[in-house]
């Protein structure tokens, strides 16, 4: 259903979400603040919510990636959707990523909770062997050391690990209503103002499924690029920073990408 679109539609995660996403590219380390802690907290907590139901009758659980890592560190690294730092065993998240998925029709709409902990199994599962080689805590120079010389069976096994995981995620399929929108503009208080874009729809459970099913398909296919050992690092580099740029557009974020250089300033909160 497509109708005049008033910010009031949405519901309070959802706005919260999107004002955290505004003060990340107004005044980031403000999210570290009181209020701000409060908001990441519930919509952290809705997450998991949503999560939860993907993690049943899985080779893992959330508890245990929550014991393994602990936390996980939110910044707004453009070249970096979702990643892992074995270095401090942190998952890292740009905010724009976990908060938000691009639509094929240029607006977006709250993040799929099926594709997020997908990207979470996959991460963890990079922990899992780098836990086996002995690689956590090591400093930068021995990671990207043992990187260079590995990589191309870390990034196959975590391929093959969220392969079997999104497999076991369609059994958990439900239809789903979701809200698909574009932003204008923001108050100076963080206010959005909407596009007079806005659909609200239930998708259906078999839809969702093939999309799982594309997303496996999708998996074989990094897969075979891998083993070809195309330049995979920068191919996930600059599909990342395309979609920080689509992010960035469709939400009208006051920020010029360009000028987000590292270290980027980072908060963290506990899986």
């Amino acid at each position: 259903m497509i109708k005049s679109f008033d910010i009031s539609m949405l519901d309070k995660i959802t706005n919260d979400e999107l004002y955290l996403t505004w003060m990340s590219c107004t005044d980031f380390n403000a999210l570290n603040n009181e209020d701000n802690r409060e908001h990441f907290n519930c919509v952290w907590g809705a997450i998991k919510k949503q999560l939860t139901p993907f993690f049943q009758n899985q080779d893992i659980t959330l508890d245990i990636i929550a014991n393994d890592l602990r936390e996980f560190v939110i910044n707004i690294n453009p070249t970096l959707s979702f990643g892992y730092d074995a270095e401090r065993n942190v998952l890292l998240f740009n905010l724009w990523s976990l908060l938000f998925d691009v639509t094929v029709t240029n607006t977006v709409m709250p993040c799929m909770p099926w594709k997020l902990a997908a990207e979470i199994v996959h991460e963890h599962d990079h922990y899992l062997f780098l836990e086996s080689m002995g690689m956590i805590g090591k400093n930068a120079k021995e990671q990207d050391e043992f990187s260079e010389n590995n990589w191309v069976k870390i990034e196959t096994r975590a391929y093959v690990t969220e392969s079997k995981f999104l497999q076991k995620c369609k059994d958990e399929i439900s239809s789903t209503l979701i809200h698909e929108f574009r932003i204008t503009g923001w108050s100076l208080d963080g206010r959005p103002f909407p596009d007079s874009f806005y659909k609200c729809q239930t998708v259906s459970k078999q839809k969702i499924i093939a999309e799982i099913d594309h997303a496996i398909a999708e998996c074989s296919n990094q897969i075979e690029k891998i083993k070809k050992k195309y330049n995979y690092q920068e191919a996930a580099k600059n599909n990342d920073i395309s979609h920080s740029s689509d992010r960035a557009k469709i939400l009208s974020l006051p920020i010029n990408l360009k000028d987000l250089k590292a270290p980027f300033a980072e908060i963290k909160l506990k899986i």
